[in-house]
């Protein structure tokens, strides 16, 4: 496959941002709204984790089972997928009685987003020129924490003046408006992948398998931060339930620039390494701030983890994403891409399940929070030893 030389269509970022964010939107809004839910719906701290757990459970099997679809079906009909889906889950959440209305929810929703990174990166490496690769796929990455931001910012508030009913029934606006951009923004057309286009899977890159390790253990901290921070911060540091949703928002504003801002640093195919290891690095550092900020009576402390958190653990998946589509392009992105989805997903169910034990019936977090750091500090040692490997590689 040739690198393409013309711009990509007219609304072409706005629909990968659109795409990247519907699917996990409404295990956003669940995590956003998570102290009113646990209150009207009698969950338990154990459940809300097992509710993050199922939904990426149900999105790595998928991207295992269907992630390289992306590499044959038509574009528009995977995007229109992911779109449709996303606004499925969250009209489950709107009409949710109970436990049960909530686990339909995030399995559609986890069936949605397990294709939505395969899509895109097909989409970028097919529609867009290789110097602008670093800048879109930056932007598109940004659509997941975009979604976390408007759900932690709006959501909180619109539930106090409307119910949180009213206030998920409005979210699906995002999918809406992607269905609107498919026809005009994606290219009618299949664009086939070497040896997967012949019923053959193309060669994954050994790359891609380091990434894969560095992806899990880094999604099953991240995520599980997403899905406890708000409820950390009302129930064991005092803040009020709006507020407290805040944490979310402030986590995914720094998560939109830092995935924009971290790709367009680690442009070059060889510079995403050092990048990775420091930005686990400190991803651990903002884990500790938690830790701190509980065993220290220091609740101001959440505001600054929350920004660490945005800016280092939720953008390296743009980095990581990045780095799949320029070791893959040429062959099957979209298979390469569902490899990735399947280790980020994993850690994603993984994360917050075994958080949710850990703090159930407990009135500390602190250790949980230090265990999230040592987590992050294995995906660096992970890509120290893939760099020193690869220097000893002839």
């Amino acid at each position: 496959m040739s690198a393409p030389t013309e711009a990509p269509p007219r609304g072409f970022a706005t629909l990968l941002v659109l795409t990247m964010g519907a699917g996990p939107l409404a295990l956003y809004a669940i995590t956003a709204l998570s102290p009113l839910l646990v209150h009207d719906l009698g969950l338990s701290r154990a459940s809300l984790g097992a509710l993050a757990g199922a939904a990426f459970l149900v999105a790595a099997v998928c991207a295992v089972l269907g992630g390289s679809l992306a590499d044959r079906v038509p574009e528009r009909l995977v995007t229109a997928f992911v779109l449709v889906g996303g606004g499925v889950a969250l009209g489950l959440v709107t009409v949710a009685s109970g436990l049960g209305w909530l686990l339909a929810a995030v399995v559609v929703s986890g069936a949605a987003q397990s294709l939505s990174n395969p899509v895109t990166n097909r989409l970028v490496s097919a529609h867009v020129p290789p110097e602008r690769l670093g800048l879109l796929v930056g932007v598109k990455q940004s659509g997941v924490q975009l979604g976390q931001l408007a759900a932690g910012a709006a959501l909180p508030g619109l539930a106090a003046l409307a119910g949180w009913r009213t206030a998920t029934a409005c979210t699906a606006v995002v999918a809406t408006s992607g269905l609107l951009l498919v026809r005009r923004a994606v290219p009618g057309r299949v664009v086939s992948a070497t040896g997967a286009s012949r019923g053959g899977r193309a060669r994954i890159p050994a790359d891609v398998w380091w990434l894969l390790g560095y992806t899990v253990l880094t999604a099953s901290a991240l995520q599980a931060t997403n899905v406890y921070l708000p409820l950390f911060a009302h129930d064991s540091l005092g803040i009020g339930v709006a507020v407290a949703g805040a944490t979310a928002a402030v986590a995914g504003g720094a998560g939109v620039v830092a995935r924009i801002g971290w790709s367009r640093v680690a442009g070059g195919s060889d510079g995403q390494r050092p990048l990775l290891i420091g930005l686990a690095s400190a991803a651990a550092g903002g884990a500790l701030l938690l830790v701190a900020a509980e065993r220290l009576g220091l609740a101001w402390l959440v505001w600054p983890a929350a920004l660490v958190h945005g800016a280092t653990a939720l953008g390296s998946n743009a980095v990581v994403m990045l780095a799949v589509v320029r070791r893959a392009r040429g062959g099957a992105v979209g298979g390469a891409s569902a490899v990735l989805a399947f280790g980020l997903y994993a850690g994603f169910a993984t994360g917050p399940a075994v958080f949710g034990q850990a703090v159930d019936g407990s009135v500390h977090f602190a250790p949980a929070w230090a265990v999230v750091a040592a987590v992050y500090l294995a995906a660096a040692l992970v890509v120290a030893v893939w760099a020193r490997v690869a220097r000893s590689t002839p």
